[in-house]
């Protein structure tokens, strides 16, 4: 576990706007608190509207305002996001011999998300050890304006389909009408739907886009009266999501009898993945109903690996199982980081 300490002075702002007009100030000042980390201990007592380290330099404290607070959690708006940003903030202020005048964290955090890196991580740039860092103000409204900016928020459009299913999940829990969960192999289990809850809630806002137009594209394609398959790789997490989309005839079959075969395919498309996927340690399969499905429903499957040999007979049982439903080309191998894809076949 690891703790950040946060404060969050409200009021701040508009006291703050006016103390720096008094001060001599133009009036454009966004209000929010500067950080200044020569500052520490009582030096903040006559510092007012900055922050250093208040609590000394053995403990990092946020004190955030009014303004930074809801930006923060606007433009961070995932749990990993939002604490990853914490957690390279405190490396960077932290920096041994090195002092930073900032005129407010929405500076900071302009600093932080125009840096990105070839795989799409953001952080903060390299500053030269025992150096003094001043930020421009003011640099929050220009980048807003940027196509940067804005194309990072058309990137990351799709990605709230993930959100949208996560308050799907999170709703039918609260309300106790969640079914026909699975764990791997095993029955039921009491914490299986907070498992797989967390596992999608730890996502950032860059992972989930591709998730988000999995989504999407599927339940569009199952839409047409097509298979869907497709498993989405995080070698770095050793963690597959395993997806299934399958049409809906209501006029041919019961939904109990499809939502029994889609079930069957999830847990058997899941378990091929680790025929190409043998390194993954986490697998969660999600199975969900087409658009034009007058039934909305969604089938979850989480799965520990533990060991992934498998003994010949069962890796032969499974390859058979697997020709039979017409499911992964159990003679290709796809490389780790692509995407695991079947054709979309009909029905």
């Amino acid at each position: 576990m690891r703790v950040h300490l946060i404060a969050v002075a409200h009021g701040a702002v508009s006291a703050a706007e006016r103390y720096w007009e008094a001060y001599g100030g133009s009036g454009g000042s966004s209000g929010s608190l500067m950080l200044n980390t020569g500052l520490e201990g009582r030096d903040h007592e006559h510092a007012p509207f900055q922050i250093g380290w208040p609590l000394g330099r053995n403990k990092f404290i946020h004190v955030l305002d009014d303004l930074t607070l809801s930006l923060l959690l606007e433009e961070l708006d995932t749990v990993a996001d939002f604490t990853d940003y914490l957690a390279k903030k405190e490396a960077l202020l932290g920096k041994a011999g090195c002092e930073f005048i900032i005129p407010g964290e929405e500076d900071l955090l302009t600093a932080y998300i125009s840096n990105v890196s070839l795989e799409g991580a953001h952080s903060f740039p390299d500053f030269e050890a025992d150096s003094t860092i001043v930020m421009q103000e003011g640099s929050w409204e220009k980048f807003r304006k940027t196509g940067p900016y804005t194309s990072r928020a058309t990137a990351a459009s799709l990605s709230y389909l993930w959100d949208d299913l996560i308050e799907y999940q999170a709703s039918h829990v609260i309300h106790g009408s969640t079914d026909h969960f699975f764990v791997g192999r095993e029955s039921q289990r009491a914490d299986g739907n907070e498992r797989v809850l967390r596992v999608m809630a730890s996502e950032n806002r860059r992972a989930r886009s591709p998730l988000g137009a999995t989504l999407r594209e599927g339940r569009a394609i199952s839409s047409d009266h097509k298979r869907f398959f497709r498993t989405v790789v995080q070698p770095g997490r050793k963690r597959l999501y395993c997806f299934v989309f399958l049409p809906f005839f209501p006029d041919q079959q019961e939904h109990s009898e499809y939502r029994q075969y889609r079930q069957y395919l999830l847990h058997l498309y899941s378990e091929g993945a680790l025929l190409h996927f043998n390194e993954a340690r986490e697998i969660i399969g999600i199975a969900i109903a087409p658009y034009d499905s007058e039934l909305v429903s969604v089938d979850f499957m989480y799965f520990d690996v533990y060991d992934s040999q498998i003994s010949p007979q069962d890796r032969q049982q499974l390859v058979d199982q697997l020709r039979a439903e017409n499911l992964w080309n159990t003679n290709v191998r796809v490389r780790a980081g692509e995407w695991g894809e079947s054709a979309n076949q009909p029905r």
